[in-house]
């Protein structure tokens, strides 16, 4: 997937351009379709600071420092405490009820994901299975965990 954003004074749009394999419209291959719009109509005043893409999943930070995610999620890797698969841009989140805030930092890994707060906590979710979250052990983690001090 590759994306680019552009900026409009209300919304936030990722444009992005996505493949197909075997019919399935999240996997990649050497066929393309057109482009697609994403919106993410942000907070008044919040616009889009940095993208992250992953294998199949992407990463927006925007000005108020909150993560959002959409793509693919087999192994949790937008955040959001499900393992569904989304079109659209949904806020990452630290538990059921509570949203990752005050990130400086996104990157998106090839099933998993990270941040960095501002205090320079690092977060992880997201595919496990090489201890690539760093958080000792080889389980997937749903929703947005700090890495142990």
């Amino acid at each position: 997937m590759s994306c680019r954003n552009t900026n409009a004074p209300q919304t936030t749009t990722f444009l992005c351009y996505r493949s197909f394999i075997n019919s399935s419209p999240l996997q990649l291959s050497k066929y393309t379709i057109p482009k697609t719009a994403i919106s993410v109509k942000p907070k008044a005043g919040n616009r889009e600071s940095a993208t992250s893409a992953g294998n199949h999943h992407v990463l927006a930070l925007d000005s108020n420092h909150d993560v959002w995610a959409w793509g693919k999620n087999e192994f949790g890797q937008l955040g959001n405490g499900t393992v569904t698969s989304r079109g659209i841009p949904l806020r990452v989140k630290t538990n059921s009820s509570t949203y990752l805030t005050d990130i400086v930092y996104i990157d998106a890994g090839f099933e998993h994901s990270l941040a960095i707060d501002k205090d320079g906590n690092i977060w992880v979710w997201g595919r496990n299975s090489h201890y690539e979250l760093g958080l000792g052990d080889l389980l997937p983690c749903l929703y947005a965990t700090p890495i142990p001090e």
